[in-house]
């Protein structure tokens, strides 16, 4: 099983992708959070090591002039939030076909069930990467 907010194979699941910019959609809501809320957005994304100095990164980055008049602000928040949904959409969309292929291919594929023994073969079409397959002969 993969970390924290990573589905089995690490890729961030939809509720561990966006947490900060969920938390803090626009400019003046970030400068707000405290570091203490910044780590746990971290978490939730599923980060492990690096959160307290990621938070300090952050923390500065989000104090930084960004601020745009309230109206603009608020549009492009919301505007950020409903893209935030679609993108969510679509990687929950990409990961269920990428588990629907996979079962079949391994279910009922003429040339499946293929080997996928250890972690750099791909679940999908039983390759391996190049590098992983190369010779230095």
């Amino acid at each position: 099983m993969g970390a924290p907010g990573c589905d089995a194979r690490g890729h961030p699941t939809s509720g561990g992708r966006t947490p900060t910019l969920k938390t803090a959609p626009t400019p003046t809501r970030a400068a707000r959070l405290t570091r203490t809320q910044i780590q746990a957005a971290l978490k939730r994304a599923g980060r492990q090591r690096g959160i307290e100095a990621e938070a300090d990164r952050l923390r500065e980055v989000f104090r930084g002039e960004w601020a745009q008049p309230s109206l603009v602000e608020d549009a492009l928040g919301k505007q950020m939030l409903a893209l935030l949904i679609q993108l969510d959409a679509a990687c929950t969309a990409a990961d269920q076909l990428a588990e629907a292929v996979e079962e079949a291919f391994h279910s009922g594929h003429p040339l499946g069930p293929t080997p996928t023994t250890g972690a750099d073969v791909n679940k999908v079409t039983g390759t391996r990467p190049p590098s992983a397959t190369s010779s230095t002969a």
